[in-house]
């Protein structure tokens, strides 16, 4: 594809403060029958480890290869844009459907996730939506997804040992203040879709349903991330969204 536009193009001055960073930043990329010729039959996701925590499973589901970008970075930090242009400059940029999932991390709205306050939610909507004027160069099928709320456990210890019995006699509990931010930024997301007419796949609350029953199948690995019967679930809800 000729005279791609770089994410500058769509942004506000991007920064590199490093008070913005967490302390271990980390950086994945997939690409996925990388040997063979690119028809458009293929998915990208862009996201963080919760998007690769699902990336094989849905590629094992629809029988499509599945590339990912997959980073910590803050969604304004010029970090992200020299990822972005390091993994499209190798590519073909042709892709059927994309989907978009980030606002884990705290850093992704590019303050600490105590002091995250209006200001820096407005800071989300405006660089979110410059991501996704971006990546629609690649694919008019954008799937923006909410991401995860967090669970807790007030004896971590003793749940990390029962859990690993695979004995199910705690059940998870929300983390209320952090996810006081993530249901902020699914917000967003969900405003994002709308005005740019994309779907919002709300795989947060289509989750939440599937926890409330107790006993269930669909514990953390951590706070953050599903054990493995979960994976399966998850690629097939977002299958209904894929071209």
């Amino acid at each position: 594809m000729e005279n791609i536009k770089n994410l500058d193009f769509f942004l506000r001055k991007t920064h590199n403060n490093i008070n913005y960073r967490e302390r271990i930043e980390w950086l994945n990329f997939w690409y996925s029958d990388a040997n063979q010729i690119n028809t458009g039959e293929k998915i990208l996701f862009v996201g963080d480890s919760t998007a690769r925590m699902v990336r094989r499973a849905l590629e094992e589901y629809v029988h499509v290869p599945v590339d990912m970008i997959g980073t910590s970075c803050g969604l304004h930090d010029i970090m992200l844009v020299k990822q972005l242009e390091a993994f499209f400059y190798t590519q073909s940029y042709r892709y059927s459907t994309i989907f978009v999932q980030l606002g884990q991390h705290a850093n992704t709205g590019i303050y600490n996730e105590k002091e995250f306050g209006k200001l820096d939610f407005d800071d989300y909507y405006s660089d979110y939506s410059a991501l996704i004027h971006y990546l629609q160069q690649f694919c008019q099928n954008i799937i923006i997804v909410s991401v995860f709320y967090r669970t807790k456990n007030s004896f971590p210890i003793i749940y990390q040992f029962l859990r690993h019995l695979k004995f199910r006699i705690i059940k998870e509990t929300l983390d209320k203040d952090f996810n006081r931010i993530i249901e902020g930024k699914n917000e967003i997301a969900r405003r994002i879709a709308y005005e740019n007419s994309l779907n919002f796949c709300d795989i947060n609350a289509y989750m939440l349903e599937k926890m409330r029953h107790f006993p269930t199948r669909y514990y953390h690995t951590d706070g953050i991330h599903f054990e493995g019967p979960a994976k399966i679930i998850i690629a097939m809800e977002y299958q209904k969204y894929v071209k």
